[in-house]
């Protein structure tokens, strides 16, 4: 794992192949507040940043809190609060009915924005790699 402080917020990125729910269970189990918030350009640049500089392997995108399982396309981190500032990248999130958790692209032509993938799978962005995730204690 790859891991510093942004400002007050400690951030960890683990290439460890996991859904969406597992990783919230493994940051949870490490001790921290759970998967990553996003609040500010600079807070998302600096993530981009640890993501690139991280020895991931075959991994193509960090699990951050959002998603859209309560309501259909109405994002949200798991505290129920609306995300003030997003990355998407362009053509996201996905329409697809599976794609309904939020990840940190960090391989191919969307390195660094975000993108909604299958939250039940190791591979939610398709044949690009596998998913590990970012926690955080603010």
């Amino acid at each position: 794992c790859e891991a510093g402080f942004h400002e007050s917020t400690y951030f960890v990125g683990c290439p460890n192949q996991s859904s969406f729910d597992d990783a919230h269970a493994l940051c949870g189990g490490m001790g921290y507040a759970g998967l990553a918030q996003v609040f500010s350009q600079g807070e998302h640049d600096w993530l981009a940043a640890l993501a690139d500089g991280a020895a991931l392997g075959d991994t193509a995108g960090l699990w951050l809190d959002l998603s859209d399982e309560a309501a259909d396309g109405d994002w949200r981190w798991a505290d129920g609060s609306s995300p003030g500032w997003t990355a998407w990248a362009p053509g996201q999130p996905s329409a697809q009915a599976s794609a309904d958790c939020g990840i940190l692209v960090v391989s191919g032509d969307d390195a660094g924005m975000w993108a909604a993938g299958d939250c039940t799978t190791l591979t939610p962005l398709g044949d690009l790699g596998t998913a590990g995730f970012v926690c955080e204690q603010r």
